[in-house]
This record gives C-alpha cells, structure tokens and sequence, in this order.
C-alpha cells in the first residue's frame, strides 16, 4: 500500500464519519479521473467496511452501486465483503444490540 492509498483511505473515513456522501462522491470522480493509480479494491473495501460499522447507510448503498461497474474478476474476489458488511451493520446497529441483550438474559453460557 501506497502513502496515497493511505491518504485516500484517510480522506474517505473522514468524510465516512462526517456522513458526507456528496463529497465522498465528489472524491472518488477525483481518483478515478487522477493519473495516479491507487489501489482501488483496498480502498473500496476499506471504506465498504468503515460505512457499515459506522451506519452510514447512504454511503452503503452509493458503494454497492459502485460494484456494478467493476470488472468481472474484481466482483468475484469481492463478493463475499457485502454479506460480511450486512453482518457488521447487524452487529453494530444500537437498537438491535439492544435487542439481542434482552434475549439473551437469564441465559448462561
């Protein structure tokens, strides 16, 4: 990985955090159209990943929409993230953490 991979990944958390989906995009059309090559399959697992333990549910969407226009190896090696982000939105939402705590009183394990 690159120091602009890293800065990339740094930028995009950050407007991740913020919630910020209009310049998320705004950036991304900045890395697609550079000349410098970035290594986008990590940053796009790195933010695929960061936007759903975060519940930026917008940002979740705008990603997947993204795969579409992937390469056909890519979107092979990188099937598996969505169902592993659907589990960390799960496990990461607060109301259904909430919920899973109820069900589990009086259980021991």
């Amino acid at each position: 990985m690159t120091s602009r991979d890293r800065d990339s990944i740094r930028i995009i958390k950050d407007l991740i955090n913020t919630n910020n989906l209009s310049d998320l995009q705004e950036y991304y059309e900045q890395l697609q159209s550079s000349e410098n090559t970035v290594n986008w399959q990590y940053i796009y697992q790195s933010a695929y990943i960061h936007a759903c333990l975060k519940q930026r549910r917008s940002i979740v969407e705008w990603l997947t929409s993204l795969f579409e226009e992937f390469d056909p190896i890519l979107k092979i090696a990188m099937r598996h993230l969505f169902s592993y982000g659907r589990h960390l939105e799960r496990r990461h939402n607060p109301y259904l953490k909430g919920e899973r705590e109820k069900m589990n009183i009086g259980h021991t394990g």
